[in-house]
């Protein structure tokens, strides 16, 4: 790789090659692209506190696979990974109190809607980067080491695939790697397994996402369409929210 700075700042400058070689691309990039807008020149700090948790958030997302991967072993020497599927079996489809819509699933409709503005509108791939981190965070909450129901939910399962097939225009590296251990979870069980009969039915379901099943897991990562959510109800709420993060943004 070949640079140079002008004169007055060539002191100043450290050699992005030997970022990347210590850190790997990924996290270089995540790092540049975190905490400010597009439109904002952003001063390079190796090792602050933002390239920490960008490193942080990497080690929580490969977590997340490895603990599906653990998962699905388990259940494969004993009864086989079946799903908890639709408001009547799956805990997080609602609030704990048992009214309305639990918060997981409100929280997951509104961040299908931002990214998709952010990616595709505003361009603030800031405020992506930070609404993908609240669903890392969202799930690990739900996972059953921290008391909740895990990958035995098809919310759980389905908001996972999510996460990772938006992070694939930011970390295309590291979604592959994600996607691989999904893939891997769910061919540890038996082609006859429940798993398999229970995504492949969602597969055909046109109803809300909460119960359907939109990936193909023969396919990679880059292949699968990306997450959307247009439920007519929730669409108010979502545009409001949406204005606030660009806002923020544009303001500093």
């Amino acid at each position: 790789m070949q640079w140079d700075k002008m004169s007055k700042s060539k002191l100043n400058g450290v050699d992005p090659s030997g970022v990347v070689e210590r850190h790997g691309i990924e996290v270089v990039r995540l790092t540049m692209l975190a905490n400010v807008g597009p439109h904002r020149a952003r001063k390079w700090e190796e090792n602050d506190g933002i390239m920490r948790g960008i490193i942080a958030w990497q080690f929580k997302l490969i977590r997340l696979g490895e603990n599906l991967i653990e998962w699905s072993r388990d259940q494969a020497s004993n009864n086989g990974w079946q799903l908890m599927i639709g408001p009547d079996q799956d805990p997080l489809w609602y609030a704990k109190n048992g009214k309305g819509r639990s918060q997981f699933c409100i929280t997951h409709e509104n961040t299908l809607n931002l990214v998709n503005s952010y990616y595709n509108d505003t361009f603030v791939l800031s405020a992506a980067i930070s609404r993908l981190q609240e669903t890392t965070e969202l799930l690990r909450r739900s996972s059953i080491s921290s008391g909740g129901p895990g990958p035995r939910s098809f919310v759980y399962l389905r908001v996972l695939a999510d996460l990772i097939v938006m992070l694939t225009p930011l970390a295309p590296i590291l979604s592959c790697e994600l996607w691989s251990q999904l893939q891997h979870a769910c061919q540890l069980q038996s082609p006859s397994a429940h798993l398999h009969d229970q995504l492949n039915a969602l597969r055909t379901s046109s109803s809300h996402w909460s119960t359907q099943w939109p990936y193909d897991l023969t396919k990679p990562v880059l292949d699968q369409q990306f997450p959307v959510f247009s439920d007519i109800v929730a669409d108010a709420e979502v545009r409001n929210a949406s204005l606030e993060p660009a806002a923020q943004q544009s303001s500093q």
